[in-house]
């Protein structure tokens, strides 16, 4: 092999050693964008607002996750991030 084709090859090989590193950095900037785009406080009033006595709230699988106080003990409860209605998880 002469030394153009050697360095084509370490090209190629660095190239796609990359790739998954590239995946996975983009991946943590889209949910570094969602978590921008998500206001915690906002979501934890409206719930109060709706009679829910959520101490805190956290976006989770595509869900609000509430941490919800029920009769002196605290339980997660899940709801739709647009319309805040109760959901099963």
């Amino acid at each position: 092999m002469n030394s153009r084709t050697v360095l084509v090859l370490l090209s190629a090989i660095g190239a796609v050693a990359a790739l998954p590193t590239m995946s996975a950095t983009a991946m943590a900037m889209e949910q570094h964008e969602d978590r921008l785009d998500f206001d915690a406080d906002s979501v934890l009033r409206r719930l109060q607002d709706r009679g829910v006595a959520a101490t805190s709230v956290e976006q989770w699988n595509g869900l609000v996750r509430a941490y919800v106080e029920v009769d002196g003990k605290l339980i997660m409860q899940y709801f739709d991030p647009d319309t805040l209605a109760a959901v099963d998880a």
